[in-house]
C-alpha cells in the first residue's frame, strides 16, 4: 500500500484484471451475458441500484451517458479491445495457458444494429428540423408578403375627412369615434320619418326611402364589425336636410 493508505500501483493492476476476467467470464455465462455485453453492463448496473444510492444521484443518467460517448468515440478512433470485457485471449498450440500478446476479438451484432438504428434516427431527426425551417422560412415571406399588399392598399387608399371617416361624391358622409359612427344619407327637402324604412342589426345596415317613384334604397350593405343594436338609433336633421343614424360600437 501506498504512503495515503491506498493500494499501490501493481495491487491495483491486480485488482483491474481480475475485475476484468470477471466480466468476461460473466460474458460467456448463458445466465448473465449470454454473449452480449450490454446485458452484463445491465446485471451490474441492477447490483449497484440495489446496494448504493446511484440512481438516487441528480445527473446521473448525463454521467452516464457522457461515459458512454466516450468509449464509442475511443472505440471508433481503433483504441482497440482490452483484455477480458470485450474480448479473450488465444490459446497458445501446445499449451493451455493464455498468449499474453495475442487478442481475439468478440464481435457483438447487437452493437452494430444499434448504431445503425441511431444514425437512422438522427438522419430522420434532421430532416424534420430541416423541413420545419423550411416551412417556417415560407411562412414568413408569406407573412411579409402579405403586409407589403396591406400597406400598398392602404397607400392607395381613401384620404379621411376631418372626423376620421370619409365623404362621398354623392352626398354620403361618415364620421367615427372609437366608440361609434355617424353616417349621413342626404334625403329630400320636407322628407319625414314615416317616410323612411330603418333596419339595423349587428351585421348590415338597411335604409329604404318612400318616395313617389316607388321604393329607393339608400343603403343595404353589411357592417365591418358588430354593433350594439339597442343602443344605435337615427334621426332627420333639417339643418342638414340629411337622415343621421348613429351606430354605437360594442
Amino acid at each position: 500500500r501506498d504512503q495515503r493508505g491506498g493500494l499501490d500501483q501493481e495491487e491495483g493492476k491486480a485488482i483491474i484484471m481480475s475485475f476484468a476476467d470477471t466480466l468476461a467470464t460473466w460474458l460467456q455465462d448463458s445466465e448473465i451475458g449470454e454473449g452480449d455485453p450490454v446485458k452484463v453492463v445491465a446485471k451490474v448496473l441492477h447490483q449497484l441500484g440495489k446496494t448504493t444510492d446511484l440512481f438516487l444521484v441528480e445527473g446521473v443518467e448525463k454521467r452516464l451517458w457522457e461515459l458512454i460517448k466516450v468509449n464509442r468515440r475511443k472505440a471508433r478512433e481503433g483504441a482497440g479491445v482490452k483484455k477480458g470485457f470485450f474480448s479473450q485471449a488465444k490459446k497458445v498450440d501446445g499449451g493451455s495457458k493464455s498468449s499474453k500478446d495475442v487478442v481475439e476479438e468478440i464481435v457483438n451484432p447487437g452493437l452494430s444494429s444499434l448504431d445503425q438504428k441511431l444514425k437512422v434516427d438522427a438522419e430522420e431527426a434532421e430532416k424534420k428540423v430541416v423541413s420545419g425551417l423550411a416551412a417556417q422560412e415560407s411562412e414568413g415571406n408569406g407573412k411579409e408578403t402579405q403586409l407589403e399588399e396591406v400597406e400598398e392598399d392602404e397607400g392607395k387608399g381613401l384620404v379621411p375627412n376631418s372626423g376620421n371617416g370619409y365623404s362621398y361624391e354623392s352626398g354620403h358622409t361618415w364620421v367615427q369615434t372609437l366608440q361609434d359612427v355617424t353616417y349621413t344619407i342626404p334625403v329630400p327637402a320636407g322628407t319625414k320619418a314615416r317616410d323612411l324604412v330603418v333596419d339595423i342589426r349587428k351585421t348590415r345596415l338597411k335604409v329604404v326611402l318612400k318616395s313617389p317613384s316607388g321604393l329607393e334604397p339608400l343603403v343595404d350593405d353589411d357592417l365591418h364589425k358588430e354593433i350594439a343594436v339597442e343602443d344605435s338609433f337615427w334621426n332627420i336633421s333639417k339643418s342638414l336636410c340629411g337622415f343621421l343614424i348613429h351606430l354605437i360600437a360594442i
